[in-house]
């Protein structure tokens, strides 16, 4: 008698609204849950079971490390999983990639990039240009022109 068979509109937009909400938060509450339970293992063996210092020590590590895997996954399924955000990510990581690759091309491409005035140069490098044929032609300008 309470519950109708159809929707309106807007309760039809709400609800798709959470359903979509609640895909996109899944993963990041799953994290949360497992942190929170690590929290209480970790501290019922520092209590009960851990008996020397070490072992406490090496736990409270262990205890951390995992603590950061997991908020560095809680990060990435935000990311992930957000419609905008992930369109983010995405554009600064293909901005990273070509600029990474820009500079692998400028790195690799030897002296000739750093040329301001690049001369043709032969299979061994040396300039195909002959620096004296130059100056005789200059030279040869200047007696011409006087």
């Amino acid at each position: 008698m309470f519950m109708r068979n159809s929707h309106s509109l807007t309760e039809s937009y709400q609800l798709s609204e959470n359903i979509r909400t609640g895909k996109q938060l899944a993963p990041t509450f799953f994290l949360h849950f497992l942190t929170t339970i690590a929290l209480a293992l970790i501290c019922l063996f520092m209590v009960y079971v851990l008996d020397t210092e070490i072992s406490v020590y090496f736990s409270i590590v262990l205890f951390f490390l995992f603590m950061a895997v997991c908020n560095l996954g809680i990060v990435t399924t935000t990311i992930r999983y957000h419609p905008i955000l992930n369109r983010r990510a995405t554009r600064l990581c293909k901005r990273i990639q070509t600029q990474c690759a820009a500079s692998k091309t400028l790195k690799y491409a030897g002296n000739h990039a750093l040329d301001i005035n690049p001369m043709p140069k032969s299979i061994s490098g040396n300039s195909l240009i002959n620096k004296a044929q130059i100056n005789d032609h200059f030279n040869d300008l200047k007696v011409s022109w006087s």
